[in-house]
């Protein structure tokens, strides 16, 4: 599971801030454990600690039948929009390395990011051509801070004059997306 605007370094909001719980796969510390033990295990605990009867625990398997709407819901929630469409404003910046035969040695690539999209983008330097600069942030602008963007900034590097650096600037993009949502 991802989660937006975790204590990334180099990302800024007025957001409340969060703390993240521990998680870990359950298969990983016992190989043979299923969604029923996990539940008949929670049942067991529920009863003993409030001393609850066996037969006033019920476990309800939602469904259609049973909830209708809720399989449109379950949609709802697992969308793009739902998880990511909603977070406050933030704003990311991050350096880069540049090895190659240019003088300049890095780069500062700051994004601000509104409702899960691309507002702004600036480059400090502004390493590219102007021509190539303008189409990356057509390119970008408005679109989700997701790796949904590499097609588009593919499609971008394909135009762009000056190749190695266009390709530095598309993969530090992709790792300060990575970088929040990891």
């Amino acid at each position: 599971m991802f989660y937006i605007l975790r204590a990334a370094e180099g990302v800024e909001s007025k957001a409340t801030s969060s703390i993240r719980a521990e998680v870990i796969n359950l298969k990983s510390v016992c190989s043979d454990i299923d969604t029923i033990k996990v539940i008949e295990a929670v049942k067991s605990y529920y009863k003993q600690l409030y001393e609850v009867q066996d037969d006033h625990v019920f476990c309800i398997y939602p469904n259609e039948d049973i909830f209708p709407g809720i399989n449109q819901i379950q949609k709802e929630l697992k969308s793009w929009q739902w998880r990511f469409g909603h977070t406050p404003r933030f704003t990311i910046t991050k350096s880069f390395q540049i090895k190659t035969k240019n003088p300049i040695s890095s780069v500062e690539i700051i994004m601000n990011i509104n409702k899960g999209k691309i507002e702004t983008i600036s480059l400090d330097p502004q390493i590219l051509k102007d021509e190539s600069y303008d189409a990356l942030k057509q390119c970008i602008i408005n679109n989700p801070f997701s790796f949904l963007i590499d097609n588009s900034l593919s499609a971008w590097m394909h135009h762009c004059e000056d190749k190695i650096i266009c390709q530095i600037v598309k993969h530090s993009i992709l790792q300060m997306i990575l970088d929040v949502l990891r």
